[in-house]
Protein backbone atom coordinates (compact mmCIF):
# COMPACT_ATOMS: atom_id res chain seq x y z
CA UNK A 1 0.00 0.00 0.00
CA UNK A 2 3.00 2.39 0.83
CA UNK A 3 4.54 1.48 -2.57
CA UNK A 4 1.46 2.43 -4.51
CA UNK A 5 0.37 5.46 -3.06
CA UNK A 6 4.22 6.75 -2.98
CA UNK A 7 4.84 6.52 -6.71
CA UNK A 8 2.64 8.49 -7.97
CA UNK A 9 3.59 11.70 -5.87
CA UNK A 10 7.42 10.61 -4.80
CA UNK A 11 9.27 13.72 -6.86
CA UNK A 12 7.13 16.28 -4.91
CA UNK A 13 7.60 14.25 -1.44
CA UNK A 14 11.33 14.46 -1.92
CA UNK A 15 11.22 17.90 -2.93
CA UNK A 16 8.93 18.76 -0.26
CA UNK A 17 6.21 20.18 -2.16
CA UNK A 18 3.63 19.00 0.09
CA UNK A 19 0.83 20.56 2.46
CA UNK A 20 3.89 21.12 4.88
CA UNK A 21 4.56 24.64 2.87
CA UNK A 22 1.61 25.86 4.31
CA UNK A 23 2.63 24.87 7.79
CA UNK A 24 6.54 26.35 7.20
CA UNK A 25 5.57 29.53 5.77
CA UNK A 26 3.14 30.11 9.05
CA UNK A 27 5.90 29.71 11.13
CA UNK A 28 8.22 32.15 9.43
CA UNK A 29 4.94 34.39 9.05
CA UNK A 30 3.78 34.26 13.50
CA UNK A 31 4.20 37.42 14.30
CA UNK A 32 4.06 39.37 11.52
CA UNK A 33 0.64 40.02 11.33
CA UNK A 34 0.53 38.85 8.02
CA UNK A 35 -0.38 35.32 8.84
CA UNK A 36 -3.59 34.46 7.01
CA UNK A 37 -2.73 37.27 4.07
CA UNK A 38 -2.66 35.22 0.79
CA UNK A 39 0.16 37.64 -0.75
CA UNK A 40 2.59 36.67 1.87
CA UNK A 41 1.93 33.80 1.49
CA UNK A 42 2.25 32.97 -2.20
CA UNK A 43 5.57 35.42 -1.67
CA UNK A 44 7.24 32.39 0.46
CA UNK A 45 6.09 29.94 -1.79
CA UNK A 46 7.99 32.18 -4.71
CA UNK A 47 10.97 31.94 -2.57
CA UNK A 48 11.20 28.17 -1.66
CA UNK A 49 10.32 26.96 -5.37
CA UNK A 50 9.61 29.65 -7.50
CA UNK A 51 5.94 28.83 -7.84
CA UNK A 52 2.62 29.70 -6.32
CA UNK A 53 0.44 27.00 -4.73
CA UNK A 54 -2.94 28.90 -5.01
CA UNK A 55 -4.91 26.75 -2.34
CA UNK A 56 -2.09 25.86 0.07
CA UNK A 57 -2.15 29.16 2.44
CA UNK A 58 -1.51 28.92 5.86
CA UNK A 59 -5.34 27.46 7.57
CA UNK A 60 -4.06 26.32 11.28
CA UNK A 61 -5.04 28.65 14.14
CA UNK A 62 -2.55 31.08 15.15
CA UNK A 63 -1.45 29.76 18.32
CA UNK A 64 -0.14 26.98 16.11
CA UNK A 65 1.97 29.09 14.09
CA UNK A 66 3.32 30.58 16.89
CA UNK A 67 4.55 26.99 18.28
CA UNK A 68 6.23 26.23 14.79
CA UNK A 69 8.26 28.78 15.06
CA UNK A 70 11.52 26.42 15.60
CA UNK A 71 10.90 24.84 12.28
CA UNK A 72 11.13 28.05 10.76
CA UNK A 73 14.19 28.56 12.32
CA UNK A 74 15.67 25.65 9.70
CA UNK A 75 15.91 25.39 6.23
CA UNK A 76 13.04 24.27 4.37
CA UNK A 77 14.48 20.81 3.91
CA UNK A 78 15.70 19.73 7.15
CA UNK A 79 12.47 21.41 9.01
CA UNK A 80 10.55 18.93 6.37
CA UNK A 81 12.36 15.92 7.14
CA UNK A 82 12.14 16.74 10.44
CA UNK A 83 8.45 16.80 10.42
CA UNK A 84 8.21 14.13 8.67
CA UNK A 85 9.87 11.87 11.59
CA UNK A 86 7.67 13.41 13.77
CA UNK A 87 4.71 12.26 12.30
CA UNK A 88 6.08 9.06 11.30
CA UNK A 89 6.81 8.91 15.59
CA UNK A 90 3.67 9.27 16.28
CA UNK A 91 2.04 7.05 13.97
CA UNK A 92 4.58 4.61 16.09
CA UNK A 93 2.98 5.28 18.95
CA UNK A 94 -0.65 5.44 18.03
CA UNK A 95 0.07 1.52 16.73
CA UNK A 96 1.40 0.85 19.91
CA UNK A 97 -0.80 2.14 22.57
CA UNK A 98 -3.90 2.74 20.65
CA UNK A 99 -4.43 0.65 17.46
CA UNK A 100 -1.86 -2.27 18.75
CA UNK A 101 -3.74 -3.83 21.17
CA UNK A 102 -6.47 -4.56 18.82
CA UNK A 103 -5.14 -6.88 16.10
CA UNK A 104 -8.00 -5.83 13.75
CA UNK A 105 -7.35 -2.16 14.17
CA UNK A 106 -3.95 -2.75 13.64
CA UNK A 107 -4.20 -4.85 10.54
CA UNK A 108 -6.45 -2.72 8.81
CA UNK A 109 -4.10 0.57 9.94
CA UNK A 110 -1.24 -1.86 8.25
CA UNK A 111 -3.17 -1.16 4.74
CA UNK A 112 -4.92 1.83 5.17
CA UNK A 113 -4.69 4.61 2.82
CA UNK A 114 -4.35 7.41 5.48
CA UNK A 115 -1.90 5.55 7.35
CA UNK A 116 0.77 6.58 4.24
CA UNK A 117 -1.21 9.58 2.74
CA UNK A 118 -1.10 11.66 5.57
CA UNK A 119 2.93 11.64 5.54
CA UNK A 120 3.21 11.26 2.17
CA UNK A 121 1.39 14.80 1.72
CA UNK A 122 2.98 16.35 4.83
CA UNK A 123 -0.46 16.48 6.41
CA UNK A 124 -0.07 16.87 10.36
CA UNK A 125 -3.12 14.37 10.64
CA UNK A 126 -1.22 12.12 12.49
CA UNK A 127 -0.36 14.40 15.09
CA UNK A 128 -3.56 15.38 15.62
CA UNK A 129 -4.38 11.52 16.35
CA UNK A 130 -1.54 11.67 18.74
CA UNK A 131 -3.23 14.20 20.91
CA UNK A 132 -6.50 12.76 20.77
CA UNK A 133 -4.93 9.05 21.70
CA UNK A 134 -3.29 10.64 24.49
CA UNK A 135 -6.50 12.26 26.00
CA UNK A 136 -7.88 9.15 25.98
CA UNK A 137 -5.22 7.12 27.76
CA UNK A 138 -5.54 10.23 30.32
CA UNK A 139 -9.00 9.53 31.04
CA UNK A 140 -8.76 6.11 31.36
CA UNK A 141 -6.52 6.65 34.49
CA UNK A 142 -8.46 9.02 35.82
CA UNK A 143 -6.67 12.31 35.35
CA UNK A 144 -9.55 14.29 34.05
CA UNK A 145 -8.49 17.95 33.58
CA UNK A 146 -4.94 16.85 32.16
CA UNK A 147 -6.84 15.30 29.21
CA UNK A 148 -8.99 18.35 28.87
CA UNK A 149 -5.98 20.28 28.54
CA UNK A 150 -4.60 18.11 25.92
CA UNK A 151 -7.45 17.38 24.01
CA UNK A 152 -7.39 21.30 23.28
CA UNK A 153 -4.54 21.14 21.48
CA UNK A 154 -6.64 18.78 19.43
CA UNK A 155 -7.83 22.32 17.77
CA UNK A 156 -4.76 22.15 15.42
CA UNK A 157 -7.81 20.22 13.55
CA UNK A 158 -10.78 21.08 15.28
CA UNK A 159 -13.29 20.23 12.88
CA UNK A 160 -12.42 16.93 13.05
CA UNK A 161 -13.16 16.63 16.86
CA UNK A 162 -16.18 18.77 16.93
CA UNK A 163 -18.51 16.19 18.86
CA UNK A 164 -16.16 15.40 21.64
CA UNK A 165 -17.30 18.18 23.92
CA UNK A 166 -21.47 16.60 23.43
CA UNK A 167 -19.82 13.26 24.63
CA UNK A 168 -18.00 14.95 27.59
CA UNK A 169 -21.39 16.83 28.35
CA UNK A 170 -23.84 13.51 27.97
CA UNK A 171 -21.16 11.53 30.53
CA UNK A 172 -20.84 14.69 33.19
CA UNK A 173 -17.21 14.73 32.74
CA UNK A 174 -16.92 17.94 33.89
CA UNK A 175 -13.30 18.39 35.25
CA UNK A 176 -12.53 17.04 31.73
CA UNK A 177 -14.47 20.35 29.86
CA UNK A 178 -13.23 22.42 32.60
CA UNK A 179 -9.35 21.40 31.43
CA UNK A 180 -10.61 21.53 27.87
CA UNK A 181 -11.80 24.94 28.54
CA UNK A 182 -8.81 26.50 30.43
CA UNK A 183 -6.61 24.94 27.65
CA UNK A 184 -8.38 26.67 24.90
CA UNK A 185 -8.40 30.28 27.04
CA UNK A 186 -4.41 29.76 26.88
CA UNK A 187 -4.09 28.92 23.37
CA UNK A 188 -6.70 31.45 22.28
CA UNK A 189 -4.40 33.84 24.17
CA UNK A 190 -1.28 32.62 22.57
CA UNK A 191 -2.98 33.32 18.91
CA UNK A 192 -2.57 36.93 19.75
CA UNK A 193 1.21 36.01 19.62
CA UNK A 194 0.95 34.66 16.25
CA UNK A 195 -0.80 37.09 14.73
CA UNK A 196 -1.58 40.14 16.65
CA UNK A 197 -4.77 41.15 17.74
CA UNK A 198 -7.27 40.78 15.02
CA UNK A 199 -5.88 37.02 14.26
CA UNK A 200 -9.57 35.66 14.82
CA UNK A 201 -11.07 37.83 12.51
CA UNK A 202 -8.56 36.97 9.49
CA UNK A 203 -8.43 33.13 10.30
CA UNK A 204 -12.08 33.25 10.25
CA UNK A 205 -12.38 35.20 6.68
CA UNK A 206 -9.66 32.67 5.41
CA UNK A 207 -12.18 29.73 6.57
CA UNK A 208 -14.96 31.50 4.93
CA UNK A 209 -13.29 32.06 1.85
CA UNK A 210 -12.62 29.34 -0.96
CA UNK A 211 -9.16 29.57 -1.47
CA UNK A 212 -8.27 26.81 0.73
CA UNK A 213 -11.55 24.69 -0.10
CA UNK A 214 -10.45 23.23 -3.02
CA UNK A 215 -13.11 20.73 -5.04
CA UNK A 216 -15.76 20.69 -2.19
CA UNK A 217 -17.97 17.82 -4.15
CA UNK A 218 -14.67 15.57 -4.12
CA UNK A 219 -14.67 15.49 -0.24
CA UNK A 220 -15.89 12.63 1.11
CA UNK A 221 -17.63 13.77 4.08
CA UNK A 222 -21.40 15.19 3.82
CA UNK A 223 -19.91 18.30 1.37
CA UNK A 224 -18.86 15.80 -1.05
CA UNK A 225 -23.03 14.08 -0.84
CA UNK A 226 -24.25 17.14 -0.53
CA UNK A 227 -22.46 18.08 -4.16
CA UNK A 228 -23.31 14.91 -5.63
CA UNK A 229 -27.20 15.52 -4.58
CA UNK A 230 -26.58 18.73 -6.12
CA UNK A 231 -26.72 20.67 -3.51
CA UNK A 232 -30.19 20.85 -2.02
CA UNK A 233 -30.74 23.63 0.64
CA UNK A 234 -32.33 21.07 3.24
CA UNK A 235 -29.86 18.56 2.96
CA UNK A 236 -26.91 19.63 4.65
CA UNK A 237 -28.63 21.38 7.80
CA UNK A 238 -30.51 18.24 8.17
CA UNK A 239 -28.11 15.86 8.15
CA UNK A 240 -25.54 17.71 10.34
CA UNK A 241 -28.59 17.88 12.97
CA UNK A 242 -29.29 14.07 12.24
CA UNK A 243 -25.45 12.98 13.16
CA UNK A 244 -25.13 15.16 15.83
CA UNK A 245 -28.59 14.07 17.37
CA UNK A 246 -26.92 10.17 16.77
CA UNK A 247 -24.23 11.03 18.85
CA UNK A 248 -26.03 12.79 21.66
CA UNK A 249 -27.96 9.44 21.94
CA UNK A 250 -24.77 7.07 21.59
CA UNK A 251 -23.18 8.81 24.25
CA UNK A 252 -26.38 8.88 26.64
CA UNK A 253 -27.15 5.54 26.30
CA UNK A 254 -23.72 4.19 26.45
CA UNK A 255 -21.80 3.48 29.81
CA UNK A 256 -19.12 2.86 27.99
CA UNK A 257 -16.90 6.49 26.92
CA UNK A 258 -14.68 4.79 24.69
CA UNK A 259 -17.92 3.65 22.81
CA UNK A 260 -19.51 7.47 22.63
CA UNK A 261 -15.91 8.67 21.49
CA UNK A 262 -15.94 5.97 19.01
CA UNK A 263 -19.27 7.88 17.32
CA UNK A 264 -17.86 11.44 18.27
CA UNK A 265 -15.15 10.52 15.76
CA UNK A 266 -17.26 8.67 13.05
CA UNK A 267 -20.08 11.87 12.90
CA UNK A 268 -17.26 14.60 13.41
CA UNK A 269 -15.70 13.02 10.25
CA UNK A 270 -18.87 13.19 8.11
CA UNK A 271 -19.80 17.14 9.59
CA UNK A 272 -16.43 18.42 8.82
CA UNK A 273 -16.32 21.26 6.59
CA UNK A 274 -13.16 20.20 5.17
CA UNK A 275 -12.14 16.93 5.16
CA UNK A 276 -9.74 14.65 2.37
CA UNK A 277 -8.98 10.95 2.56
CA UNK A 278 -5.79 11.18 4.86
CA UNK A 279 -8.44 12.76 7.56
CA UNK A 280 -9.71 9.78 7.76
CA UNK A 281 -7.02 8.44 10.18
CA UNK A 282 -9.75 9.06 12.73
CA UNK A 283 -12.12 6.51 11.34
CA UNK A 284 -9.75 4.01 11.89
CA UNK A 285 -9.40 5.15 15.18
CA UNK A 286 -12.66 4.96 16.05
CA UNK A 287 -12.45 0.97 15.55
CA UNK A 288 -9.86 0.96 17.54
CA UNK A 289 -11.84 2.52 20.63
CA UNK A 290 -15.50 0.63 19.68
CA UNK A 291 -15.34 -2.41 22.67
CA UNK A 292 -15.90 -5.28 21.54
CA UNK A 293 -18.88 -6.09 23.39
CA UNK A 294 -20.41 -2.93 21.87
CA UNK A 295 -21.49 -5.03 19.03
CA UNK A 296 -22.58 -8.14 18.04
CA UNK A 297 -22.99 -10.25 14.80
CA UNK A 298 -24.57 -8.88 11.62
CA UNK A 299 -24.40 -5.25 12.91
CA UNK A 300 -20.87 -5.12 14.09
CA UNK A 301 -20.06 -5.47 10.42
CA UNK A 302 -20.76 -1.62 9.59
CA UNK A 303 -17.72 -1.04 11.73
CA UNK A 304 -15.56 -3.28 10.08
CA UNK A 305 -16.40 -2.10 6.59
CA UNK A 306 -16.05 1.43 7.82
CA UNK A 307 -12.48 0.24 9.30
CA UNK A 308 -11.24 -1.61 6.32
CA UNK A 309 -9.15 -0.24 3.06
CA UNK A 310 -12.52 -0.80 0.82
CA UNK A 311 -14.61 2.49 1.41
CA UNK A 312 -11.29 4.90 1.72
CA UNK A 313 -10.23 2.90 -1.75
CA UNK A 314 -13.70 4.01 -3.11
CA UNK A 315 -13.20 8.07 -1.83
CA UNK A 316 -9.48 7.61 -3.58
CA UNK A 317 -11.26 7.08 -7.22
CA UNK A 318 -13.09 10.65 -6.76
CA UNK A 319 -16.92 11.23 -7.76
CA UNK A 320 -18.97 9.77 -7.77
CA UNK A 321 -17.66 7.01 -5.91
CA UNK A 322 -16.51 9.33 -3.18
CA UNK A 323 -19.32 9.04 -1.12
CA UNK A 324 -19.25 5.37 -0.18
CA UNK A 325 -16.79 6.65 2.68
CA UNK A 326 -19.49 9.22 4.24
CA UNK A 327 -22.32 6.22 3.68
CA UNK A 328 -20.35 3.83 5.56
CA UNK A 329 -19.76 6.11 8.35
CA UNK A 330 -23.83 7.17 8.62
CA UNK A 331 -23.72 3.00 8.46
CA UNK A 332 -21.98 2.98 11.28
CA UNK A 333 -23.32 5.53 13.65
CA UNK A 334 -26.88 4.31 12.67
CA UNK A 335 -25.94 0.49 13.68
CA UNK A 336 -24.47 2.10 17.43
CA UNK A 337 -27.84 4.43 17.74
CA UNK A 338 -30.47 1.98 16.54
CA UNK A 339 -28.43 -1.29 18.75
CA UNK A 340 -30.28 -2.52 21.90
CA UNK A 341 -28.61 -1.58 24.74
CA UNK A 342 -26.89 -4.14 26.77
CA UNK A 343 -25.16 -4.39 30.23
CA UNK A 344 -21.79 -3.44 30.61
CA UNK A 345 -19.67 -6.27 30.33
CA UNK A 346 -17.31 -7.24 32.98
CA UNK A 347 -14.51 -6.21 31.45
CA UNK A 348 -16.23 -2.97 30.63
CA UNK A 349 -17.70 -1.66 33.96
CA UNK A 350 -16.25 0.71 36.21
CA UNK A 351 -13.76 -0.57 38.68
CA UNK A 352 -14.09 0.66 42.38
CA UNK A 353 -10.69 2.51 43.56
CA UNK A 354 -9.60 2.87 46.85
CA UNK A 355 -6.54 4.55 48.24
CA UNK A 356 -3.65 2.06 48.07
CA UNK A 357 -5.62 -1.45 47.70
CA UNK A 358 -6.08 -2.98 44.19
CA UNK A 359 -9.49 -2.75 42.16
CA UNK A 360 -12.16 -4.61 43.64
CA UNK A 361 -15.25 -5.82 41.35
CA UNK A 362 -18.35 -7.35 42.99
CA UNK A 363 -22.00 -7.22 43.09
CA UNK A 364 -21.91 -5.82 47.09
CA UNK A 365 -20.19 -2.41 45.80
CA UNK A 366 -22.56 -2.08 42.48
CA UNK A 367 -25.34 -2.33 44.92
CA UNK A 368 -23.78 -0.12 47.36
CA UNK A 369 -24.22 3.01 44.53
CA UNK A 370 -23.07 3.30 40.98
CA UNK A 371 -19.80 1.09 41.82
CA UNK A 372 -18.33 2.44 44.85
CA UNK A 373 -19.15 2.98 48.22
CA UNK A 374 -21.02 6.33 48.63
CA UNK A 375 -21.46 6.46 52.61
CA UNK A 376 -19.91 4.03 55.11
CA UNK A 377 -20.94 0.38 55.47
CA UNK A 378 -21.11 -1.96 58.07
CA UNK A 379 -18.34 -4.54 58.07
CA UNK A 380 -19.89 -6.94 59.55
CA UNK A 381 -22.89 -6.61 56.46
CA UNK A 382 -19.83 -6.50 53.88
CA UNK A 383 -18.59 -9.47 54.98
CA UNK A 384 -21.67 -11.33 55.03
CA UNK A 385 -22.30 -9.68 51.50
CA UNK A 386 -19.23 -10.82 50.13
CA UNK A 387 -19.41 -14.40 50.92
CA UNK A 388 -17.82 -16.60 48.27
CA UNK A 389 -16.05 -13.67 46.22
CA UNK A 390 -12.60 -14.27 45.25
CA UNK A 391 -11.40 -11.16 46.41
CA UNK A 392 -13.16 -11.26 49.95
Amino acid sequence: MAALLAWPVRSFFLRGQTDFVQLYTGAKLAGTGKLYDAEANYEWHQRLFGVRFPAVLHSRPAFYAFLLQPLGWLPYRTAFWLFVLLNVAAAAWVFRRILGPSPPAASFGAVYPATYLAILWGQDVWLAVALFCAFVLLLRRGREAGAGLVMSLCSIKAHLFLLVPLVLLAHRRWRVLAGGAAGSAGLFLLGFAGDGPDWLTSYWKLLAGSAIHRDMGGMPNLQGVSVQLGSPAWFLPVAMLAVAAAVVWISARSRNIDAALAAALAGGYLLSYHAYPQDALTLLVAFALLPAAALRGLPAAAWWFLASPLPLGFALLGPPFHVVLPCAAAWALAVLAFSRRRPAPAADRPLCLSPGRPAVRNDLFRRAGSGCFRRPFPLSSACASVRGCKSG
